[in-house]
Parts: C-alpha cells; sequence; structure tokens
C-alpha cells in the first residue's frame, strides 16, 4: 500500500530523531554505573530500536498493511558496543535528561498519531507513545528515589480558592 503523504513525512521525522536518541542512549548506557538507571537505558534503547524497525515495515509498500500494533511486542536482545566510557554529565543530569527525552517522545508520538490517516499506523503510534510514557514514569520514580528534587507544595487555602473560583465559573 501507498502511504499518505503525512504519514510517510511524520515517520521520516521520526526516524531521524530516534537516530539521535538511540546515540544519546548509546552513549548514557556506557557511561552509567547504576544498575537500575543502566538497565532502564538498555530497555528504552531496545523499544527505540525496535520502533526503528517497525516504521521501516510501515514504510515498506510491500509489508505494511500486514503490520500491527503487535509488531511492537517483538523484542530482541541487543548489545550496546561502549567504546569510550567518561562522560563530564553526572547519573542524576542523565537521568533527568532522559526522563525528559521520553515525555518529548509521548507527545511527539501521539501527536503525530492524532495526524495519522492510515489506522494501523495511527494505532502504531498511540502504542509508541504509551510505551513512551513508561519510560517516563520510570524515569520520574528512578530520579524521585536517587534525587532531593524539589516540588513545590500548594497551601489547603490556595487550592480551595481556586476551586471557589472554577465553581464560581461554571455556576456550580
Amino acid at each position: 500500500m501507498i502511504l499518505k503523504s503525512i504519514d510517510l513525512s511524520l515517520m521520516s521525522e521520526h526516524l531521524n530523531v530516534h537516530k539521535g536518541i538511540l546515540n544519546k542512549l548509546d552513549a548514557y548506557y556506557c557511561n552509567v554505573q547504576d544498575q537500575t538507571l543502566k538497565k532502564l537505558i538498555y530497555d528504552q534503547y531496545v523499544i527505540m530500536w525496535n520502533h526503528v524497525e517497525v516504521m521501516l515495515s510501515l514504510m515498506d509498500p510491500n509489508l505494511n498493511e500486514q503490520v500491527t500494533a503487535a509488531a511492537l511486542n517483538n523484542l530482541e536482545q541487543l548489545a550496546i558496543p561502549c567504546k569510550q566510557v567518561t562522560s563530564p554529565i553526572d547519573q542524576a543530569t542523565i537521568a533527568i535528561d532522559l526522563r525528559e527525552t521520553s515525555k518529548s517522545m509521548a507527545q511527539s508520538n501521539f501527536n503525530s498519531a492524532l495526524r495519522m490517516k492510515t489506522s494501523n499506523v495511527r494505532e502504531i503510534h498511540i502504542q509508541m507513545a504509551l510505551q513512551q510514557t513508561m519510560f517516563h514514569k520510570q524515569y520520574s520514580l528512578y530520579v524521585e528515589r536517587t534525587i532531593n528534587e524539589v516540588v513545590p507544595e500548594s497551601t489547603l487555602q490556595g487550592q480551595l480558592a481556586i476551586l471557589q473560583s472554577f465553581r464560581t465559573d461554571f455556576n456550580i
């Protein structure tokens, strides 16, 4: 099947982004010592490599009609060869960066899916967004456990004032 130009264009853009993120994940994987973070990076690398393979299958006019979201579960173990194992970036910064990367990828995949016209291409990108959302949650939990990240608390009085303001706005 010949894809709609918007589907092909969005996947082309995604593949270029994936290439950069895979390179970043590779470098981070080789530079972190914490085994929990290392495993999380590896898992995201495997998932994103799978995304590349799935998108290439979707671009192939001889294959794309048979490709479904189930292809996202065809994960293969990959070797990440580490050549250089020194980085000035600390593990906390890496975790925060990858949390933001996964959030950005989730948003990008979901926004693209809403614009895509081919149903299996759209469904696959929704599933890719959900996978990246899972990574965002895992990186957030890692950051929460290992870094003293400051999240300001609101006050009860402030929260109730906002609640009352919206109740008034909606006549409730």
